[in-house]
């Protein structure tokens, strides 16, 4: 029996994953996994990348507002620039923005969770989609 585990990271050898929210716990992890299984990984956070495996080249950090279109699409030109290609999509960004203590919060707020959450998950999948279907097995 294979586990899905075991199939994909025999074909991770030197594919390319974005991961969003990379400075958060749950995008961490997901850079090490990916990183430990032999993947190159492009962190776009608004705080870089806390993982550190830069001197193989393997990890590329982007220090990024999610909220920031302009900034999204200069990140991700970086990312082609850097590995050529992207092969993963991991939507790991999230916020639930700021408690101004009222219950439903302030339109601002209101924005900067749908930018995070919604916005830039479908943008970078919009981006990434001509690059996964290239590599005929690509992942979000």
């Amino acid at each position: 029996m294979v586990y899905w585990h075991e199939k994909y990271t025999k074909e991770a050898i030197m594919k390319t994953a974005v991961v969003t929210g990379a400075a958060g716990a749950i995008g961490a992890a997901i850079v090490e996994h990916l990183l430990r299984d032999g993947y190159k990984v492009a962190c776009l956070d608004r705080a870089g990348c806390p993982v550190e495996e830069r001197e193989r080249g393997s990890l590329l950090s982007v220090a990024v507002d999610l909220c920031d279109r302009r900034a999204l699409e200069a990140a991700f030109a970086e990312v082609l620039d850097t590995f050529g290609g992207v092969d993963v999509l991991v939507n790991a960004a999230g916020t639930l923005g700021t408690d101004s203590g009222d219950a439903f919060g302030t339109e601002d707020n209101w924005r900067t969770v749908m930018a995070v959450n919604l916005d830039a998950a479908w943008w970078l999948a919009r981006a990434c989609a001509p690059y996964l279907a290239r590599s005929g097995q690509g992942r979000i």
